[in-house]
């Protein structure tokens, strides 16, 4: 199976401007992935290409497999938050709201923030956008690892955080950071890699593909934007082919 995860920056294509969810539908179509979760991703508001996103990428895809979890409704009415795309039809998919520290005593953007839980007839997914503030991370952390159970479980998205952080470390007491134990080179469809996620300019790794001990990693890949300079988003989409035991 293929899973891949994706901070979409609610399509906006970096360096350029503009929406362009087919740009978007394209770089998912690219990999083909069985699973997909979004980060970034606006439902509705007034701003022209914030309609329903995760439906309208979902009907590029000619997908019909497809859920929004809502995190914060800005002033102007638009719901932002992740989402899931997947072939395969989800047993049951719920949102969990990522609780908001009681004291924000940091000089940092807080934002509510949610993780998305689908349950599949073979294996779980978990969808999750973590905060700036350590307090957010601390809770986020809490929250995906109360959510973990027995069945094949992959943890992906975008987590603000970089390998050697403490929360990274807790997640990785219970589950395995899939890039550590990839079989295979690290390459983009493309033949190229640039190491790292997050806008390929910048030197981070913050986007993670996590499993625990039921999936076996059998590739990892970080789609290279060198090809055609396209630039889709601020982050790059991070994939992996996997095993169910």
């Amino acid at each position: 199976m293929k899973f891949m995860t994706y901070n979409i920056q609610h399509g906006l294509r970096h360096l350029k401007g503009g929406i362009d969810l087919g740009m978007v539908a394209d770089v998912i179509r690219e990999f083909d992935p069985d699973v997909v979760t979004l980060n970034e991703v606006r439902d509705s508001g007034d701003a022209p290409g914030y309609f329903h996103q995760t439906e309208r990428i979902a009907k590029l895809l000619g997908w019909s497999n497809y859920y929004f979890a809502r995190a914060i409704t800005f002033p102007d009415g638009g719901d932002y938050g992740n989402a899931i795309l997947s072939k395969i039809p989800f047993k049951s998919v719920q949102t969990i709201l990522i609780p908001d520290p009681p004291v924000k005593d940091e000089d940092k953007y807080y934002e509510t923030r949610c993780l998305i839980k689908a349950v599949f007839d073979d294996f779980t997914v978990l969808g999750m956008h973590v905060g700036l503030a350590r307090a957010e991370a601390k809770n986020a952390v809490a929250t995906v690892l109360s959510n973990t159970g027995n069945e094949p479980t992959v943890l992906m998205g975008d987590f603000n955080l970089t390998p050697e952080t403490t929360p990274i470390q807790y997640i990785k007491q219970q589950l395995t950071d899939s890039k550590t134990i990839t079989l295979n080179p690290p390459y983009g469809p493309d033949g190229t890699f640039n190491g790292f996620d997050f806008n390929s300019k910048l030197p981070d790794r913050i986007d993670y593909i996590f499993v625990n001990e039921k999936v076996t990693v059998l590739k990892y890949a970080v789609l290279s934007d060198s090809k055609e300079n396209r630039y889709p988003s601020d982050h790059l989409p991070v994939f992996v082919r996997v095993k169910l035991k």
